[in-house]
């Protein structure tokens, strides 16, 4: 077959949905794929009253069916349980259709916490899976034993357009204010050392427990070293980035997160968990800072070490570029995404 006969449907959340998968699917946009196999973005979701959901997964379903003879790959792309289910409907009729089919999985290790035959067929009857991680690939073929389906793409880094801007003294936090990413252990470990550095800040960007850490940050009597910004995007969050000095990601659970990836694009020093891909990349002291989930004390060490060592600072900076260049670029990850839709269409 091909490649003028080649088309993608690519079924996914709305571009206006805040969170990774959206920018990364713009940054597939961006890819000579995506002319190349006429890919066609069909919106399942986004953020709104139950009214919202339901409408745009009719109007969703409705363009799929309209669509789907004409198409011979469909590419899903699900995170979650609850997204999984959204999107069974699609694999379904994809499959009734003979459709060929990627699955590509925006999801960590937790989905041995939320497997449910849902996965399980999404998995053992696509042509394609694409996992985020080398971990999401072992987890899964434990669970079910080895496929030779399974993929691993990462997430691309998005591509800085701005010039730099001064920096100020910040440790940036971006992502949703949630106990399972964490926040709480950043501000707990900043606190040990806020008074040695007291022109130094923690900005933590995004929705969610704000009233909760801010009574947490006056508990701490760190509230005048600590701003909540909410939730942030375009120029703004650009801003945020470009100024901060320290960027920290103390999750607990990821799949591979794009606030982690920003910051590499944006050449911040990386301080950040071990969870979900991050260790297939990033390796202690070389690249990135690296404690457990919830050790605190390490934590503070980490970020003590940075505030007072320049020289670090810039050699973790100069490592976060080349990743963005290199492993994690938008050519790069399209690049394979071409090839996985030549093997596909075969």
């Amino acid at each position: 077959m091909s490649n003028k006969q080649n088309k993608v449907l690519v079924v996914a959340t709305s571009r206006k949905t805040h969170g990774g998968i959206a920018s990364v699917i713009k940054a597939m946009e961006t890819g000579r794929q995506w002319k190349k196999y006429h890919c066609r973005w069909i919106e399942t979701h986004r953020f709104g009253g139950w009214l919202t959901k339901i409408f745009y997964v009719f109007i969703a379903l409705i363009q799929f069916s309209a669509l789907l003879p004409f198409y011979n790959i469909v590419h899903i792309h699900p995170a979650t349980i609850k997204s999984a289910r959204r999107k069974y409907i699609f694999f379904l009729l994809a499959r009734l259709f003979r459709k060929r089919i990627i699955i590509q999985l925006h999801c960590g290790d937790q989905i041995q916490r939320q497997w449910s035959f849902i996965y399980r067929d999404m998995i053992t009857k696509s042509d394609i899976v694409l996992v985020l991680s080398k971990s999401v690939k072992r987890t899964i073929e434990n669970i079910i034993g080895e496929q030779n389906n399974i993929r691993v793409l990462y997430n691309p880094c998005p591509v800085i357009k701005n010039p730099p801007a001064t920096k100020t003294t910040t440790v940036l936090f971006v992502g949703t204010i949630l106990e399972h990413k964490g926040y709480h252990d950043l501000l707990r470990a900043f606190a040990r050392i806020a008074a040695q550095y007291p022109d130094w800040k923690v900005t933590l960007a995004g929705q969610g427990e704000i009233k909760r850490g801010q009574i947490l940050a006056k508990q701490l009597n760190i509230n005048t070293q600590v701003e909540f910004s909410g939730w942030v995007e375009g120029e703004t969050k650009e801003e945020l980035f470009r100024t901060a000095t320290i960027f920290c990601f103390p999750s607990y659970e990821e799949g591979f997160p794009m606030a982690v990836l920003e910051a590499l694009a944006y050449g911040l020093p990386v301080i950040t968990t071990p969870v979900g891909g991050l260790p297939d990349i990033l390796s202690d002291g070389r690249n990135a800072m690296i404690f457990n989930p919830g050790d605190i004390e390490h934590l503070a060490t980490l970020l003590q070490q940075l505030i007072e060592n320049e020289s670090a600072r810039a050699s973790l900076s100069a490592e976060s570029k080349k990743l963005a260049r290199t492993v994690f670029s938008v050519d790069t990850i399209v690049a394979q995404l071409d090839e996985i839709y030549a093997t596909v269409s075969q």
